[in-house]
This record gives structure tokens, sequence and C-alpha cells, in this order.
């Protein structure tokens, strides 16, 4: 039985908070005279940013990413439409702005494009939005989601949104990112759609993310004006809980009663919601997907998790990695996790960090390995000396690949590893930290620690030793980099390693001889599923149709921009270059200009062979919510295969050195 320990506490805040939210509920002593149907509650309060900062719990600013998109300066109330210009190119213009095709990001600032959704069908992509995961072990993946989320672009075909239309493609694409714990983009998004119009669902988003980030005032005022005209469960739930915020208990009660009596099935609400009004202990053992009211009534009665629970959904992690009532061990593993999923920032990060009495930490496997890691971190901080910076990050790290959570602690130590400066004396240090760096997509800074290495290979065998070790990475790095040189092997590789490095080669167009496949067949030591089969074979019918786009090396984004605008920057090509097989590369015209965001549309891409926005939601199901190092190595290189068939080279890459890197490679 779990119960919370904090009820005093948040009557306490009720004091506090109670004046404004029955301000926003408009209690007013003749509606409750009438004593019939919910009591008449103000008028809703608009969602806007707030001086262009995004606010999350505890009013701390919420990062869009630790590399990502912009999501500032584009809060326009604009949508992109293609149009023809003097000299018979489209470029991208703006016209007034409908919900399903809004979009923070341009071609221009990293989005892309408005053909995105061109060739697919709304229903379908509408059960594509709704199956996508809440967490994902890709950064990769990750980000190319995110920005095919907010990307400003024409709706996919079929029956539009509205009051007797189809569903809310933007209300989906919200409730995505809001799954993913980016409430600062899904915000910058909202805002961008107009007020005017909007349906039932975009209204309860817009309470949603109200509630999650803490505007309890705006969240009532909606809920009130809501629950006038929607009989719906989660605005009668969420009329009960602004009740209770506002000291209106006895109503709370009563809205409780009903529930049960209409048979409300959400035992985790009726637990929790009783709880907060008269303490009675929350006895749930199944929590299954806890959605925002869950979270945020968690939330008001400082309710404690289950150790292990919500691992897998980043809401859950957010709201235990901020939650001071939480114990020190769990706090500190859901902030690592956290960050992994790029939650939190570096100065979140410091902050939650320095508020926790490390030393309290219980012991309890992996989550004791990530205190210790915590504490590497702390003391690799407060370090003067780069030695002793790079061994405190080297331990943390290698303590990470341990744990499966390489990806997530290089994240973690990421800022820190930019600012150590590559030295003969940290020659020791050179292949860990380009491992690091190279998965946090710090391609520069990564290539500074491999010249290192490169540099006193010729004169010392310790040198060479650990460039023979990066040997296979740099195959995947940069082709310039491993100068035409074979493949390597490794005696040290298990199967499943050389299955997957092999894999990954060939995808990103490498020749792998026969005889380096036939030792590894049946011999694989363990096996992983692959996605919905229908999904798979539409993934790879996608890939197979449409022609490989991928600029020359000189044509490349550089690494700063990709930095500046993104891990899954695309190439700005001109040229279109053919598939082995399918004749020379052609010139694009007439062709949507979108500088710096994609490459000039495929041979058939007028049909929706490219389906950008498609292969990118198939492509985070087929990956789904497991790890790197779980997700069998026949789809991952298949994904990497399909990242360069629209131009996304560097994605690509960025994709097969996670993969491999995560492996232990």
């Amino acid at each position: 039985m779990i119960a919370s320990r904090n009820r005093r506490a948040f009557r306490g805040a009720v004091c506090v908070v109670g004046l404004m939210i029955a301000g926003a509920l408009g209690l007013a002593a003749t509606a409750a005279a009438q004593g019939t149907g919910p009591v008449k509650l103000t008028a809703p309060k608009k969602l806007n940013p707030r001086d262009g900062t995004p606010q999350g719990a505890s009013g701390t600013a919420v990062p869009t990413s630790i590399f990502g998109y912009k999501s500032g300066p584009n809060r326009r109330s604009i949508t992109a439409r293609p149009s023809v210009g003097s000299a018979g190119i489209q470029v991208d213009q703006l016209r007034a702005v409908e919900p399903d095709s809004a979009g923070t990001l341009t071609a221009k600032t990293g989005g892309f494009g408005v053909d995105m959704w061109a060739g697919s069908q709304r229903a379908y992509v509408m059960r594509l939005l709704r199956a996508l995961p809440s967490y994902t072990g890709s950064a990769t993946i990750r980000d190319g989601l995110r920005r095919a989320l907010l990307s400003a672009a024409s709706a996919p075909q079929g029956l539009q949104s509205g009051a007797k239309a189809g569903p809310s493609l933007a209300a989906a694409r919200l409730r995505a990112l809001i799954a993913l714990g980016d409430y600062a983009g899904a915000s910058d998004l909202l805002t961008v759609m107009p007020r005017q119009g909007r349906g039932p669902a975009l209204l309860r988003v817009e309470a949603e993310l109200n509630f999650l980030t803490k505007d309890h005032t705006s969240a009532c005022g909606l809920v009130g004006d809501q629950v006038q005209s929607n009989a719906g469960d989660f605005w009668q739930k969420a009329l009960i809980f602004c009740q209770i915020l506002a000291g209106q208990a006895d109503k709370a009660e009563l809205g409780l009663t009903l529930m049960r009596e209409t048979g409300l099935e959400d035992q985790l609400f009726l637990a929790l919601a009783t709880n907060l009004i008269n303490g009675d202990p929350v006895s749930i053992e199944n929590f299954g997907k806890p959605s925002v009211l869950h979270l945020t009534l968690m939330g008001a009665a400082k309710f404690v998790l289950p150790a292990g629970a919500g691992q897998r959904r980043s809401g859950v992690l957010r709201y235990l990695a901020i939650s001071p009532h939480i114990s020190a061990e769990q706090r500190i593993n859901a902030i690592e996790l956290a960050v992994g999923q790029e939650l939190f920032g570096e100065v979140l990060l410091n902050r939650l960090y320095s508020k926790i009495d490390m030393e309290k930490a219980a012991d309890s496997d992996i989550a004791q390995m990530a205190v210790e890691r915590a504490k590497l971190y702390r003391a690799a901080m407060g370090a003067k000396v780069p030695t002793a910076k790079a061994e405190a990050a080297s331990r943390a790290l290698e303590s990470g690949r341990q744990s499966k959570r390489f990806g997530t602690v290089a994240r973690i130590f990421g800022p820190m590893l930019k600012n150590i400066p590559p030295s003969h004396d940290l020659l020791w240090f050179a292949p860990i930290a380009f491992r690091a760096l190279a998965i946090n997509g710090e391609d520069d800074v990564a290539r500074a620690w491999l010249d290192l290495a490169r540099r006193n290979a010729a004169i010392s065998e310790e040198a060479g030793k650990l460039l023979r070790e990066m040997a296979p990475l740099i195959q995947l790095f940069d082709d310039a980099l491993s100068g035409g040189e074979a493949l390597p092997a490794s005696a040290t590789w298990d199967t499943d390693q050389a299955v997957l490095y092999y894999g990954l080669a060939e995808a990103l167009g490498k020749d792998v001889p026969e005889h380096r496949w036939e030792p590894l067949v049946l011999n694989a030591a363990k096996t992983q599923p692959m996605p919905d089969p229908a999904l798979w074979i539409r993934l790879v019918r996608l890939n197979q149709s449409t022609v490989a786009v991928e600029a020359p090396p000189a044509q490349t984004v550089s690494a700063s921009a990709v930095l500046a605008r993104g891990s899954l920057a695309p190439v700005a090509a001109t040229t279109i270059s053919a598939a082995p097989g399918r004749g020379p590369a052609t010139k694009a015209s007439g062709s949507v200009v979108m500088s710096e965001a994609l490459p000039p549309p495929t041979p058939g891409a007028a049909s929706g062979e490219t389906r950008v926005g498609e292969r990118l939601l198939l492509i985070a199901l087929a990956m789904g919510d497991k790890d790197l190092d779980d997700v069998n190595p026949v789809v991952v290189a298949e994904v990497v295969r399909g990242l360069r068939r629209i131009g996304l080279g560097a994605a690509a890459r960025k994709l097969a050195m996670e993969a491999a890197i995560n492996a232990g490679l």
C-alpha cells in the first residue's frame, strides 16, 4: 500500500493557490444558489508564451533539446505553402494558418517542408501518430520525430479536421510531443494555431499543457468554460481537481460520488482525488499508462511511485526527477534517464543534482550505479584540472557502458567534455572521449580527439593500439577519414556486434565481403523481435522505391550548422544522385526551395514516393521504445538506409554511430 505522506503540505499550498483558482472557477454565490448543473466558470485564459521562454515545473526553463531545433523565433500564426516565383522556382510563401498545417519550423529553420505529407492518407497518418512511443532509445530518431511534428506542412490527404469532419491532426501532433516530454515544443506549436475555431480535442490539449506546466489558473479557467458544454470524462475529472485546488472539497466529493455511481473505471484518478480530499491512502499496484491528469494529481498529492515504475514514459520520468519527496536513488535514476531523453539541459541538471543528498541514496542495483555516476559528475564539475575531469568522466562513461546507458551518460557529461582540450597527457582518454562526443553529434570536437590519436600513432605503440581500437568507428564516422581502407574486423567482437557493424556498413553504402558474413550465420547469441509485419514491409518498400539522395561531400552541411539546427540536419543538395543501376543523376527543376532543410524532390516525389513525414513515423514505430542495444540489427540497418534515401545522410551516420557505440564497439 502506497500513501501520500504530505497531505498537510498540500493543504498549505491550497491556501496560497486557492484564491486564484477560485477566481478562475468563478464560484459566485448566485451561480451556487441555482443548484443545478455545473457551476458557471469564467472564460479560459489564453495560453501565451512567457517572455519567450517556455516554463516547466516550479518555473524552471524547459529546454527544447540539448541539441536540436530552435523554437523561440518562430512563434507566428502562419503556415507555409509553395508558390511559383518569377524564375519558375517554387519558394515558401505564407498564408493564414490552419491548425492541422501549422508549425513552428519551416523549411528554412529545420522543418521538413510543405510537402512532408504528400502522398500519405490522413486516417493512416493519424493511426501512426497515435501509436508513437513516448520513449526512444536514439537521440537521432527522437530529434527527427520532434522536427516532423513541429514542421509547417500541408495536411495529408483525406477528411479535414473540424466539428463535422475527421479527427484533429493538430491535436494528435501535440499529444505526440507531450508524450515525448517536449512540453515547450508543444506549447510553441499550440501558440501558432489560431484560437478561433479550436475544436474540443485542441482545447483539451491546451488544458493539459497548462496542467503540466503548473499554470493551474489558466487550466481551470478553460475547464470551467468547457465543462458546461462537454460532458466528457476528462472535463468532469479536471473540474473535480480544480474544485480541490479552490478549496471546494464538498463539491469535489459530490463529483467523485457521482463518478463512482456512473461506473467510472479510472481507479487511479479516484484514489488520488480521494487522497487529496480526506487523506485516504492510495493502494494501486497497476499504474498502466498515467495520463496528464494522473501526473497532475500525483504532483499535488506528493505521491510516491513504486521503484522502477514509468521508466519508459517521459512524463513519469520528468515527474520523478523534479519531485523532492521521491527517494534520492529513485530521483537520481530518473534524472539520468530524463537527460537521456533530452528532457533537461545542463543548467537544470546541475540544479536538480545540487538539491539531492546523495549520501542518503539506498543500494538498489542499477539505481545505485546511477548514484555513483552522479557523484562522479559532481566531482568532475568541481575539479579544476582537466586530467581530474577526464578521470571522473571516464569512470562514469565506463559505468554507463556496463549499465547499457553509455549514450545517456555521454549526454550528461557532454558539455563538460567539450571543454576538455585534447593533449598528449590525455592520450589515454581519446577513445572514450571520441565515442562520447560523436554520439552527441559533437563531430568537430570528436575529430580533435581522433586527430590526437592519429598524430601520436606513428611515434607511440600505445597510440597506435588506441587508434586501431577506434578504426571500426572511423569507417562509420567519416569516409574521408577512413582513407578507403578495407573494413576492419576485430577478434574481440562477439557475433551480435559483428552482425550489427557489417549491417550498418552496408546500409551506409560500403561493401562487406561474403567471407565476413559466412561465419556469422546461425551463430547469433541473442534474438531480437521484429516490428509489426505490415509496418516493416511498408518501410522496406518505401526504401526500395525511393531513389537515394545524397549530396557530394563538398555540399554537406558543416558540423556546427548541424548542431545549430538539430542532429537530423538534412543535406542542401542541388543534384539528385541516382542509386546504382538507376541511371545518371539529374538536375532538380521547378522544385520547392528548402534551403538547408531538404534536398530537392527525388524522382517520383510528385507521386508521394518520398513521403518524408510518413517514413519518419514508420521509423520511430519500427525502433519502438527499446534501448538501441535491444533493437534488432536488421531494423537499425534498414532505418539507416531509409534516412539516406531521403537525403538525411548526416542523420544516417549519426544513428549508425549511436548503435555501434551503444553495442560496445
